[in-house]
């Protein structure tokens, strides 16, 4: 099964999953992914943001 992931959130869009605040808020959404998820696998190569200004993935692919 490949798709989005779509989360239970609370009234101002908060995930119901705990966040580190010690670690990168991506690696934290992908911790908090993979707890609820445990079969989530990748599907492909992450695309990468060409902009300097918001960094990070354009994509990542997923599997489940």
């Amino acid at each position: 099964m490949t798709g989005q992931f779509a989360t239970e959130t609370g009234g101002c869009g908060a995930s119901s999953a705990r966040v580190s605040q010690d670690r990168p808020p991506g690696a934290a959404a992908l911790a908090a992914l993979t707890a609820r998820l445990p079969g989530l696998r990748p599907a492909g190569a992450p695309e990468r943001r060409g902009e300097f200004v918001i960094r990070g993935l354009r994509t990542l692919p997923v599997t489940a």
